[in-house]
């Protein structure tokens, strides 16, 4: 047949378009060329199955970016059919063919298989006359594959197996007749070749961080200076596609010193994902600020981040009150009297301090208060508020001055107020001795004694007369009066002479009249005897006494008794007396531990001599202070360490006692007496002498007695002395046991 006819050759025509079909996942993407060849084996009409030839030629990319799109790709193919093919194509008088193939393909990735369905063109096509093979081109494109991040790694590009649908022509452009005319054959790849049309390789496009920063400016509010702004927050945000890495946050600028960054919670940041930076604002004086946050990572396009920070430093604006004195004490004020003092309001603000109020709680009725202060207080300065206490009864009151401010922190400030009203002063009269015992005094002679006039009270009155009455008024004279006004607490003295006209009891009276209304006058009685003319004028008198003594170096006291017999010359005052001590005994501790007893006994040096004259003693005495024995308790026993017969003082103790102030002493009854004296040291007291002068010898001692006349003792010299009751022989029998006190 010659080429001519062979064009017309229908078998050769469908090897052709069966061949195209394969090449549908072939195309041009940033690619370079491939060719496969592939043989099929494709089920023809009347003559069976047929082998054919496809080379197919397309462009594909050996390197593929993720995530990109790869295809479609042109498809070019030439298909050699054999000779069978147009025999059969011969048999019912066809001279054309054409159709479609569908191609089933593969594109393999690491991850995944895609399949692809590829769509081919077979155009129409004569084949030869005479049978022989001829080739048949064909062309398609395929569909679009995307290529994702899980695709990374090394692809192919496989070709399947394909589908023929066919149509054969007569002359006329009639389909030809069946089975040859339209048909459908299902083509298998020869087994055993390479279907590989090309293999690629999927990279990862490059994935880059893309920092965000929110908000891109802080303006802070302003702030007074020292303290220290609310926390504002800058979010940084990754939103690339790459991991972000922060690594740094640092202040920089004008004033960066103000602000501070008070947490950094950035350092890796996930695709996606946002972090925190917060920041405070600190003024430290009052004007503009401003500094940036400058953020430092790893994104290629803006590796430093700022975010610009503003704020103003004020000073506060703040009124503060202070109150002084926080409190008033009146005192005690006199029921009737007023007494002012002064609360000061001081503004230790900037503003002015407004003032809400000024007000009294409490005892109202005796306190009351003026204030200048207004309605508001200017800054650093003060006002007064006067504050007036009148009492309305006997004893203590008490009120709150309340000031009501605009001071945010002490809005109300309390003063507490406080005064004792007092009883008008008063005088008290007290006329003392009650009684003025003259004694014994000769007739024709006379004696003197003194008669005080004392206010007890606090407020001074006026003496108004000093008269005299009674029985014998005549034998008594007022010969001397220093009373006029007696100031509180003071007193003035009237001095009576007694002069006995006559033998005997004597008596009269003296009263002191004042200006104080009730209890205004008081009366004492005056006696006194008259004496024979040239009599001696002396009384005598015996007195019990009772009381103790404190030793300084042993810092403990001795219990004292006896008794002292005394003649009193009248008119002098002058006394002489005999005085008796009892021994005594007592402890102290020697060493600081050991319990020692020491017994005590008194040697009287001479008589004991004095004055008594206006209700008040003086006496001096002289004794040796003998110790004979001194035991210490060691172990449940009591062993003997010192004293002895000849155990004694040195020297006498000189011993001086007089009435205390205040008091007074009668001839009859006696009185209180006190006094100080030096003890000094022992000698003749065995080995322990010493021991015992530092508990015994020293001076600062004290004594403290109570003289009590004896019952029948005080009568004169021209009169029988009396019996007392008690035989001497009693008196001096008379052994009393006392004991120190322990401190």
């Amino acid at each position: 047949m010659s080429s001519k006819d062979s064009t017309r050759n229908p078998g050769r025509l469908r090897s052709a378009i069966a061949a195209a079909a394969l090449f549908g996942v072939a195309g041009t993407a940033s690619a370079e060329p491939v060719s496969l060849t592939l043989d099929y084996t494709c089920p023809f009409p009347l003559i069976g199955e047929q082998t054919i030839t496809a080379e197919i030629n397309t462009d594909i990319a050996a390197e593929v970016t993720a995530p990109s799109e790869l295809g479609p790709f042109d498809i070019e193919a030439t298909t050699t059919v054999p000779a069978a093919a147009v025999e059969g194509l011969s048999l019912v008088g066809a001279t054309t063919i054409e159709g479609t193939a569908t191609n089933e393909s593969t594109v393999v990735t690491p991850a995944r298989e895609i399949p692809q369905t590829v769509n081919l063109t077979i155009p129409q096509s004569g084949f030869p006359d005479e049978p022989q093979a001829f080739t048949v081109p064909a062309s398609g494109s395929t569909s679009v594959v995307s290529i994702e991040a899980q695709d990374v790694g090394d692809g192919q590009v496989t070709v399947g197996g394909l589908t023929l649908d066919m149509t054969a022509r007569l002359p006329d452009g009639s389909i030809a007749p069946a089975p040859v005319g339209e048909f459908t054959a299902e083509c298998t790849q020869v087994a055993g070749q390479d279907n590989v049309l090309q293999s690629f390789t999927v990279s990862a496009e490059p994935q880059d961080p893309d920092i965000a920063v929110d908000p891109a400016s802080i303006s802070f509010p302003d702030v007074t200076t020292g303290d220290t702004s609310s926390t504002r927050t800058v979010t940084v945000s990754n939103e690339g596609d790459g991991a972000l890495t922060v690594s740094g946050a640092s202040l920089a600028g004008s004033n960066p010193g103000a602000f501070s960054i008070v947490n950094n919670g950035c350092g890796e940041v996930a695709v996606g994902n946002s972090c925190a930076i917060d920041l405070t604002f600190s003024p430290p004086m009052a004007q503009d600020y401003s500094a940036e946050l400058q953020i430092a990572s790893n994104d290629p396009d803006e590796a430093t981040k700022t975010v610009s920070l503003t704020g103003t430093g004020t000073i506060e604006q703040f009124a503060e009150i202070t109150v002084t004195p926080e409190s008033v004490d009146f005192g005690g004020v006199q029921m009737g009297n007023s007494a002012e003092q002064t609360v000061t309001v001081t503004n230790e603000g900037n503003i002015g301090l407004g003032i809400n109020g000024v007000s009294l709680s409490g005892a109202t009725d005796a306190f009351t208060q003026t204030s200048d202060c207004g309605s508001s207080v200017a800054a650093g300065a003060s006002c007064t508020v006067t504050v007036t206490y009148m009492p309305t009864a006997q004893g203590d009151q008490n009120a709150t001055l309340s000031i009501a401010s605009t001071d945010e922190d002490e809005p109300t400030v309390d003063v507490a107020l406080s005064g004792s009203g007092e009883m008008a002063p008063t005088g008290e009269l007290h006329v003392s001795p009650d009684t003025v015992e003259f004694g014994s005094v000769t007739v024709g002679e006379n004696a003197t004694q003194d008669v005080t006039v004392s206010n007890t009270g606090d407020a001074g009155f006026n003496v108004t007369a000093v008269n005299l009455g009674g029985a014998n008024v005549g034998d008594f004279t007022i010969i001397g009066n220093d009373c006029g006004t007696v100031a509180g607490s003071g007193s003035c003295t009237v001095s009576v002479q007694f002069t006995p006209s006559t033998e005997g009891a004597r008596s009269a009276s003296l009263t002191v009249e004042t200006d104080l209304g009730e209890n205004a006058s008081e009366t004492i009685e005056l006696t006194g005897t008259g004496g024979e003319t040239g009599g001696g004028g002396t009384i005598e008198t015996a007195f019990d006494l009772s009381g103790e003594t404190f030793i300084k170096a042993a810092d403990s006291s001795l219990p004292l008794s006896g008794t002292i017999d005394a003649v009193l010359e009248l008119a002098s005052g002058t006394f002489t007396a005999d005085l008796d001590l009892d021994p005594t005994s007592g402890s102290f501790k020697a060493f600081g531990f050991v319990n020692a007893k020491a017994k005590v006994a008194f040697e009287p040096v001479g008589e004991t001599t004095g004055t008594l004259n206006n209700g008040n003693l003086s006496a001096e005495s002289q004794l040796y202070v003998k110790v004979p024995k001194v035991t210490a308790k060691l172990f449940f026993f009591r062993v003997p360490i010192g004293g002895g017969p000849d155990c004694r003082t040195m020297d006498p103790v000189n011993l001086s006692l007089a009435t205390p102030e205040g008091e007074s002493f009668a001839p009859r009854s006696g009185g209180p007496v006190t006094g100080t004296y030096s003890v000094p040291a022992l000698e003749n007291c065995g080995p322990l002498t010493g021991l015992l002068n530092q508990f015994l010898a020293g001076p600062g001692n004290t004594i403290d007695l109570t003289l009590t006349g004896q019952s029948g003792s005080g009568n004169d010299s021209d009169g029988d002395s009396g019996d007392s009751g008690q035989d001497e022989g009693e008196k001096d029998g008379k052994k009393k046991r006392f004991s120190w006190w322990r401190r």
